[in-house]
């Protein structure tokens, strides 16, 4: 009987083993290149705007700046200019608003 040479067992493995090896490592760095970081982001601004209270300066995703005059569970009431209240969903509230003096330094 002849003996069989390492490399034809080498060859016997299943063809799927290899990719596997090479996509797991994959998956954990996207896992924490991409997905983790973006969860990180999306749960601290949660719990921004679940924090919002009366008088804070904030920044609408669509740029308006304002005052907080109204706080609902779903709704956030912005004061843009004196005697103009807007109301906006809270997912609409992108950050807080800078102070001048931060605005103006950079």
């Amino acid at each position: 009987m002849t003996q069989l040479s390492p490399l034809i067992l080498a060859q016997a493995q299943p063809a799927w083993f290899s990719s596997v090896i090479m996509l797991a490592p994959m998956i954990v760095l996207f896992y924490f290149l991409i997905i983790r970081p973006q969860q990180k982001h999306a749960k601290e601004l949660e719990n921004f705007r679940s924090s919002l209270k009366i008088g804070d300066a904030v920044v609408t995703i669509g740029g308006v700046h304002g005052s907080v005059t109204e706080v609902a569970s779903d709704a956030i009431t912005v004061e843009v200019a004196k005697g103009v209240r807007m109301k906006f969903e809270r997912a609409a509230i992108a950050r807080m608003q800078r102070p001048t003096s931060e605005v103006a330094a950079s």
